[in-house]
């Protein structure tokens, strides 16, 4: 499935709704998207939020299958440089910290990172590619 969608928090929402209903409508069950979800949403809001002016006129291209209990997808935009280039392969925020020093975010790759199974990340002209794969 190839879906395109433009840049903001509520057409994350709807594009989320989309692929669950094309997941359930090729025969598979709830409960095996419920990580494929939290992925994507995470991945998906990072854009959103991160991804500056020229993210905002072009679409995020999603390509997504699913097969035999792995789901696998590509997501591309126009955005900027994911920072320094790379994902963070382990840990997350710090949280031993005071509490008035905890962190607002900083939680969503270490959230991707730790239900995915593979996780890449390129950028070629002028577009940011992230491969994700997980079982469900």
């Amino acid at each position: 499935m190839h879906l395109s969608q433009p840049k903001d928090f509520l057409s994350v929402r709807r594009t989320l709704a989309a692929i669950r209903n094309e997941f359930l409508y090729q025969g598979h069950q709830a409960a095996e998207f419920l990580k494929i979800e939290m992925v994507l949403a995470e991945a998906l809001n990072n854009i959103a939020e991160h991804g500056g002016p020229s993210v905002q006129d072009s679409p995020i291209v999603i390509k997504w299958h699913y097969e035999q209990g792995v789901f696998s997808a590509i997501l591309e935009d126009r955005g900027r440089p994911y920072p320094a280039a790379v994902i963070p392969e382990t840990g997350g925020p710090r949280l031993d910290v005071a509490d008035t020093d905890l962190p607002e975010g900083g939680f969503g790759w270490h959230i991707i990172s730790q239900l995915c199974d593979t996780v890449h990340y390129q950028r070629n002209a002028n577009r940011n590619q992230l491969a994700i794969g997980l079982r469900t």
